[in-house]
C-alpha cells in the first residue's frame, strides 16, 4: 500500500504474523483452532516507535477489483474502528472467581523418572512441562490478560493469537531467532531462580544462578546446540564468555546472547525450524528428549514452547519462544510451566521452579493488580 507522508511516499512492507506447534502431529480436540503451523497477512498493521506511528492496511486485489471503492471501504472500516467505536477499559479483570487445578503429583512422579533416566545414560537433559487449568466464573476476557501481561511484563514479548474461538497469548522472555539481512541472533535462557525481597538478596540469589553446577549445565546445554546449528550457515559467530542474568519480574534466569553472521540469505522461517526446539524447551539429544515428552507428558502442548513471531517479505523477522503463556477457552485457561531435568535434578526444586513460572499469567487470573 503507498502512504502519502508530507515529504515521501512510504512503500510499506508486508508483514505477516506466524505460530507454530511444540511438536508437529499431536492434535487434541483443545488445540482444534490451531494447526501445526500459521502464516498469517493482518488487515491492519499498527507499527509504534518513539518518533513515529505507522499504520498499515492489506487489501486482497483481485482483476475485477474497484481500487477506488477498496480505498473508500478501508476508511470507512477505520471510521468505525477509530471513531465511532466506544472506549473501554481493557486493564480490570471482567470475570467472577477462579480455581485452580493442579497436577503437582503426576509432575513429582514423572520428574523422579526422569532423573533415574538420565542417570542411566538415556540422555542427557529432558524439559518437561506440567499444566495447570484455571476455571473462572464467567468467560475469561484474552484482552483483559493481554493487558496485564504487558503492565506487569513490559520487557518481555507479549503475544496473542485468536485463530477461531479460543486464544492462545503470552508474555515470554526469550528470543529464538531474530533476522535482519545477514545478521541472526539467538537469545540462550535457561537456568532459573526466583527475585530477592530486596536488592540485596537479589544480588546474592543471582550470585548463586550463575554458580549452581546443575543450572549451568542446563544453559551450557543450550548454548552448544544453538552454536552447533548456526555454525555451517554463519562465518562468523560471537557470544560472551560467561552468561548473565536476565532479571524478570518474578524470576532470574542465565542467559548469553549470540549474534551470527549468515553466508547466505537464510530466512527467518529456515532459521526458526533448525533451531526449534532448543534444549531450553525439548532436551538432549533432541530426538530421544522429544519421543521422553510425548510418552510421558499426559497433555498435547499444542503451541506452548512453539515458535511464534513476524516475518517480511525480505525474510527478516523475530520469532520468540511461546512460553509464560496460556491457552483461554471460554471459561478456562490451560497454563504451562516446563523445567530443565537433568542428572541433578531435585524433585521439590523443580516443582516450586514451575510455580514460579506459571505466576505471571496465574496471577492475573485470579485477579492480582500487582506485579509477582
Amino acid at each position: 500500500m503507498l502512504i502519502d507522508g508530507p515529504e515521501e511516499i512510504l512503500l510499506a512492507q508486508p508483514v505477516c504474523f506466524a505460530g507454530f506447534a511444540f511438536d508437529s502431529g499431536q492434535h487434541s480436540d483443545r488445540w482444534q483452532d490451531f494447526p501445526d503451523g500459521l502464516i498469517v497477512l493482518p488487515r491492519y498493521v499498527l507499527n509504534l516507535e518513539e518518533d513515529v506511528s505507522r499504520l498499515t492496511v492489506n487489501v486482497n486485489i483481485y482483476p475485477s477489483s474497484d481500487p477506488d471503492g477498496e480505498v473508500e471501504r478501508v476508511f470507512a472500516d477505520l471510521q468505525e474502528i477509530l471513531v465511532d467505536s466506544p472506549a473501554d477499559d481493557r486493564s480490570r479483570r471482567c470475570w467472577g472467581g477462579v480455581s485452580v487445578e493442579a497436577d503437582t503429583g503426576l509432575f513429582e512422579t514423572t520428574v523422579a523418572r526422569a532423573v533415574q533416566e538420565i542417570r542411566s545414560g538415556a540422555l542427557r537433559k529432558v524439559v518437561l512441562a506440567r499444566e495447570v487449568t484455571v476455571r473462572a466464573d464467567g468467560p475469561i476476557e484474552p484482552a483483559v490478560v493481554l493487558a496485564g501481561l504487558l503492565r506487569d511484563f513490559p520487557d518481555c514479548t507479549a503475544f496473542a493469537f485468536q485463530p477461531g474461538k479460543d486464544c492462545f497469548l503470552g508474555a515470554t522472555p526469550e528470543l529464538l531467532v531474530r533476522r535482519r539481512g545477514r545478521l541472526a541472533e539467538v537469545d540462550c535462557l535457561a537456568g532459573s531462580i526466583r527475585r530477592g525481597e530486596d536488592e540485596t538478596e537479589d544480588a546474592w540469589l543471582a550470585g548463586v544462578l550463575a554458580a549452581d553446577a546443575k543450572e549451568r549445565e542446563e544453559h551450557d546445554l543450550v548454548l552448544t546446540a544453538v552454536r552447533d546449528t548456526l555454525s555451517p550457515l554463519c562465518s562468523i559467530i560471537s557470544s560472551p564468555d560467561e552468561p548473565a542474568v536476565m532479571k524478570m519480574s518474578n524470576v532470574q534466569h542465565l542467559y548469553t546472547p549470540i549474534v551470527g553472521e549468515l553466508t547466505r540469505d537464510t530466512g527467518v522461517l529456515v532459521l526458526a525450524d533448525l533451531l526449534h526446539p532448543t534444549p531450553a524447551v525439548g532436551g538432549v539429544p533432541r530426538d530421544a528428549s522429544l519421543e521422553r515428552i510425548r510418552a510421558h507428558e499426559p497433555f498435547d502442548r499444542g503451541w506452548y514452547a512453539g515458535p511464534i513471531g513476524w516475518l517480511d517479505a525480505r525474510e527478516d523477522g523475530d520469532f520468540a519462544v511461546a512460553i509464560r503463556s496460556a491457552l483461554i477457552c471460554g471459561e478456562r485457561a490451560f497454563l504451562h510451566a516446563g523445567c530443565g531435568i537433568v542428572a541433578e535434578s531435585d524433585v521439590q526444586r523443580e516443582l516450586a521452579e514451575s510455580v514460579l513460572k506459571l505466576q505471571p499469567v496465574l496471577r492475573i487470573l485470579q485477579g492480582s493488580t500487582s506485579k509477582p
